[in-house]
């Protein structure tokens, strides 16, 4: 698992590959695109949550599965270390939901 192998921490520490959100704001964004998508059904795979051991608006690298087009993520920008897993049936189908976006 590739998300497995990246290192959250301050960015001028050896070896990490991921900081913290810029902001509060941004952390709480991100968490409350999260818990709305699994409260629709979707199912977080890894992460979803704050990094324990670091202060400061570090969250885990996040990969969330069964989530849809009609979820938060299919209107908002995260602009965090979210992956949403969206199942498509053929590319004409995802690209039509792509396209399908005020985010560009």
């Amino acid at each position: 698992n590739l998300v497995s192998e990246l290192k959250v921490g301050h960015g001028l520490e050896p070896g990490v590959t991921q900081g913290p959100l810029i902001n509060k704001q941004g952390f709480e964004k991100a968490m409350l695109h999260i818990s709305e998508a699994v409260s629709e059904g979707a199912e977080v795979v890894r992460g979803g949550a704050r990094v324990p051991d670091l202060n400061g608006y570090f969250l885990q690298p996040t990969i969330i599965a069964t989530v849809n087009k009609d979820m938060i993520f299919g209107s908002e920008e995260t602009f965090g270390p979210v992956a949403p897993l969206i199942k498509f049936c053929d590319e004409e189908e995802a690209v039509s939901w792509a396209n399908d976006t005020n985010a560009g």
